[in-house]
């Protein structure tokens, strides 16, 4: 693999080697806002990730910068060595790291969670953004229509419903004193990695900003075809204890506002040639399987 001098110079004035120290580069991801690749050096491995081509129409590196920053302090991000707000970052290797498997480990989806209790508490600093799914959303869709034609019309019902449903929403926000946290905005199973002694990671910090709590478990919730039954236990290990009526209301009616982003997210990809199923199918599945209950649930109130 060739690697830009550049690239070699970050990775020195990082870890404070010599060019010709560094040896065994293996790209591990090409991706769209992002390419990655492995590296040794006196004997340890490391991850150095470069911006993509189009990172700059879909990440805010400020913001990414302090969810990364945080998340190294709080426990909850230990790989990272330093990351600059150009986007590139040098990270340790975390070694014999397989995905989390929640389905399977009461254990991991504790840890999983309380990692987000943790973010969720850090206090954000104004150069955060607001991470708007909506907002978000239409941007991905309009980016799509370029190739996929007009979107919007296409999908209007969908839309018209989603835009109500974050308007009531946002009420119920105010009404229950949920302010705006600092939220990871891309939870789901490949994003937490362990290694081989246990610990967990949470990784991936491009989406990070400022969002109601309840987009970082519906992130989850939102991306597989799950029973009743699979939601409701991701619930439980979220808050630890039942929910209450109000509780439950919002959590659900957020499933389809995470979804909408994702459904988005997913025709943006296919727009750019890049394979979609994986959030696009789920996700608009969740997105229409939920959208009325939530709104009913709303609406129909008294």
């Amino acid at each position: 693999m060739n690697v830009d001098s550049e690239i070699i110079a970050n990775i020195c004035s990082t870890l404070c080697c010599d060019a010709n120290a560094i040896t065994d580069i293996a790209v591990i991801n090409a991706g769209l806002t992002n390419v990655s690749f492995s590296f040794n050096l006196d004997g340890e491995k490391y991850v150095y990730r470069h911006p993509g081509g189009t990172a700059g129409n879909l990440i805010n590196r400020k913001s990414e910068l302090f969810a990364q920053i945080a998340a190294k302090q709080t426990g909850i991000d230990k790989s990272v060595i330093k990351m600059d707000l150009s986007g590139w970052k040098v990270s340790y290797f975390v070694k014999d790291a397989r995905n989390c498997d929640f389905e399977k480990s009461n254990e991991q989806l504790s840890v999983a969670m309380d990692y987000l209790h943790r973010l969720h508490n850090v206090k954000a600093d104004d150069t955060v953004k607001v991470f708007d799914n909506i907002a978000e959303g239409h941007k991905l869709m309009t980016m799509a229509s370029a190739t996929k034609g007009n979107l919007a019309k296409e999908f209007a019902d969908i839309i018209s419903k989603v835009e109500r449903l974050y308007e009531l929403i946002k009420q119920d926000a105010l009404r229950l004193g949920y302010k705006l946290v600092l939220c990871h905005n891309d939870v789901y199973e490949p994003n937490y990695l362990y290694s081989a002694d246990g610990d967990v990671y949470l990784i991936d910090w491009e989406y990070a900003g400022l969002n109601y709590a309840a987009n970082d478990i519906c992130c989850i919730i939102c991306r597989y075809d799950w029973t009743d039954q699979q939601i409701e236990r991701y619930l439980n290990f979220y808050f630890g204890r039942e929910m209450t009526s109000d509780e439950r209301r919002f959590y659900y009616a957020f499933i389809p506002i995470s979804a909408f982003y994702w459904f988005c997210w997913g025709l943006y990809k296919g727009s750019v040639g890049d394979d979609d199923s994986f959030f696009f199918l789920p996700a608009y599945r969740n997105l229409i399987r939920f959208i009325d209950k939530a709104l009913a649930s709303y609406e129909n109130e008294g």
